[in-house]
């Protein structure tokens, strides 16, 4: 594993667009391209604006951003979306993201994690299985 740093800003601390940057330059990557079903300056203002967003660093370039909500009421957490750029990928970096995930979940009194994938890939799939979640209705989601 790299040396890499994790921040995590809080609602309205992240700006708008370094969440741009980032998805734009991994747009292509996912089935469907992020900036052809997202508008992405409206996305990455919402995710800036009310989410939880983490950044994996490495020297000075962001390689890996998740986003989430906080749910007190049903004390769950939603991850809105979770991304390595491609040459960090099977390096654990994703693995990494979901563990910082669960640490605050943990932290802040969260028992469940939910997130949709856009892919029903193996891959996708096996991802999510190895870091414990469970395919529930079109949701993979995790009990802490």
């Amino acid at each position: 594993m790299y040396l890499m740093k994790i921040e995590i800003n809080r609602p309205g601390q992240a700006k708008a667009l370094r969440i741009k940057k980032f998805l734009y330059n991994l747009s292509d990557d996912f089935e469907t391209p992020l900036r052809l079903r997202l508008n992405l300056e409206n996305y990455s203002i919402k995710l800036a604006t009310l989410a939880y967003n983490l950044f994996a660093v490495r020297n000075v370039s962001d390689v890996g951003h998740s986003a989430f909500y906080l749910n007190y009421r049903d004390s769950s957490l939603f991850v809105s979306s979770i991304a390595v750029v491609k040459t960090y990928r099977r390096k654990r970096l994703g693995s990494l993201l979901i563990s910082r995930i669960e640490e605050f979940s943990r932290d802040h009194n969260i028992t469940n994690i939910k997130l949709e994938a856009e892919s029903r890939s193996s891959e996708v799939d096996q991802f999510y299985r190895k870091n414990g979640f469970n395919l529930i209705e079109n949701f993979y989601t995790k009990k802490l």
